[in-house]
């Protein structure tokens, strides 16, 4: 099952996919360090880490 599949069956159960993506980020930095996971799933540091380094 690719992406698009995946999304076009929430969106056809109604599900809110923006309410399911943060849903799933929440259980994934409750398994680990938010660091981490942020790393994992390519999100940038916040504008103000990197203007402290």
């Amino acid at each position: 099952m690719d992406p698009t599949t995946i999304h076009k069956r929430l969106r056809d159960a109604d599900i809110p996919l923006v309410n399911a993506r943060t849903s799933a980020i929440r259980h994934l930095v409750l398994q680990g360090p938010p660091s981490v996971v942020a790393e994992m799933l390519g999100f940038r540091r916040n504008l103000e880490d990197i203007r402290a380094r």
